[in-house]
């Protein structure tokens, strides 16, 4: 009975030691699959925001080009309407019924569409910066995933490895030493 109650002690500790281990380790590999899995992630929205950022730049040389337009056009019919109004010295019903008017009106709705197509441009300009900032912060994330992965996961597990067999070395020598001091008390009875 002494021998198993002291075999028995001695082989639970080193059996509930070897299965922490074990769920430690299982948790940690667990760990590192989310841990690719999530620089997956990280990479294909990279790729993902980084064609985001060219369609964005291409609706702002869009916006660019439509804003020059625009202007060229108000350019054009502010020439055209001081030419007509050095021309004809008409009376205020005359100009009311003459095409004037619906320039006038046109030239606001295009000064009204610049405003719009100036401010669609701007947002675009900001969406290209915020846009490259998510990069950079996803490829950062990427890289420390890429890091802890290859580096201080394995060095996680080396250093639990040899914790175990510190654990272990410690568990023999300490049933060795039982051992001898069993074998002693049995000699020092039987002699």
């Amino acid at each position: 009975g002494f021998f198993s109650r002291l075999f028995q002690r001695e082989k639970r500790s080193t059996q509930e030691i070897i299965s922490r281990f074990k769920q430690a380790e299982a948790q940690i590999e667990r760990l590192s699959a989310r841990l690719r899995y999530a620089r997956g992630v990280l990479i294909s929205d990279h790729k993902l925001l980084e064609r985001l950022f060219e369609e964005n730049q291409s609706y702002f040389q869009e916006m660019t080009l439509q804003v020059a337009a625009v202007e060229a056009k108000l350019i054009l019919l502010e020439q055209h309407a001081l030419t007509e109004s050095h021309s004809h010295d008409r009376t205020l019903e005359e100009q009311l019924m003459s095409r004037e008017v619906d320039e006038e009106e046109y030239m606001e709705r295009l000064k009204e569409r610049k405003y719009d197509l100036l401010l669609s441009r701007q947002i675009a300009l900001q969406c290209n910066a915020q846009i490259r900032m998510i990069q950079h912060t996803n490829h950062t994330l990427a890289n420390h995933i890429q890091s802890t992965v290859s580096a201080s996961i394995p060095l996680w597990i080396n250093q639990m490895s040899i914790a175990f067999n510190h654990i272990q070395q410690r568990a023999n020598s300490a049933l060795e030493q039982r051992i001898q001091q069993t074998y002693e008390q049995v000699s020092k009875q039987q002699g």
